[in-house]
């Protein structure tokens, strides 16, 4: 059986929480092509729409309609986005509207998303799912490390999305995390980060984010995701033990009220 890291704690709020000077993650902020690529131009491999891009240190995939796009809007966010946080540039991941979302999500009011059972998430097959991935090798599996990102969403506060959307998050070998994407009109506002606290079992990780497209729930159409600043960083060891101390508490507190199965999140931090 193969060994897995361990993720201690999730958190969602609006503050950066990690430390841009010492990031393991590769064009974090998706500035790299900037005068190379075309402002809007689509990212998602495999999207049949141009101009197209290759991001920098970054792996991406979508499908022939995929309608990801790169750059900024000029107004300092991108389609209609919050400010992005840092640099000029960031990632819509454009995807369509879903087919079928069943059950519909539970959304925490700080962006964790719950569903009551195993979800069926089935994307329209020519626009989604869009992801986007990045390998980051040299960790040290006896460490603490901190994943921290910045997101919002499209025309936030807009009547055409009433909803906050979702997306995954997936570390290697751990189970599907799945955060909100803001649509300026739910619990979590115009933008939201989330920080993952985990421990890698081994030296290299892939970290892999997945939207699956707008979905139509009962109070309307959900926003999709908008990313960018992403940080990777390793915890000091004071740090680290004061996490693994919270989160094994935080933890023990959640089994006694929650007994879905696969649900790994151990905090829940509010803005």
């Amino acid at each position: 059986m193969p060994s897995f890291g361990t993720i201690l704690t999730s958190a969602g709020n609006d503050t950066l929480v990690g430390n841009r000077s010492a990031n393991l993650i590769l064009n974090p902020s998706f500035e790299a092509d900037a005068g190379f690529a075309a402002n809007n131009s689509y990212w998602a491999t495999g999207t049949g729409l141009s101009p197209t891009m290759s991001l920098t240190s970054w792996t991406a995939s979508g499908q022939s309609g995929s309608y990801a796009i790169w750059g900024n809007d000029g107004l300092g966010g991108i389609k209609g986005s919050a400010s992005i946080p840092h640099g000029s540039n960031a990632l819509y991941f454009g995807a369509g509207i879903m087919a079928v979302v069943a059950p519909f999500p539970t959304e925490a009011a700080d962006g964790h998303i719950s569903f009551s059972s195993t979800p069926a998430l089935l994307p329209k097959p020519t626009d989604g799912p869009v992801t986007l991935s990045q390998t980051v090798s040299g960790l040290n599996t006896s460490s603490t490390y901190l994943l921290d990102f910045w997101t919002s969403g499209e025309d936030i506060g807009s009547f055409q999305f009433p909803v906050d959307g979702f997306f995954g998050v997936q570390l290697t070998g751990e189970p599907l995390l799945y955060f909100a994407a803001p649509s300026g009109n739910g619990p979590i506002g115009l933008s939201q980060r989330y920080q993952v606290y985990f421990t890698p079992s081994a030296s290299s990780v892939t970290f892999t984010w997945i939207n699956w497209g707008h979905y139509n729930s009962p109070s309307g159409l959900s926003d999709e995701l908008v990313l960018d600043d992403v940080i990777l960083n390793e915890v000091p060891e004071p740090g680290a033990i004061s996490i693994m101390a919270a989160g094994t508490v935080l933890f023990l507190r959640f089994q006694r009220r929650n007994s879905l199965a696969g649900l790994i999140r151990f905090s829940d931090s509010t803005r």
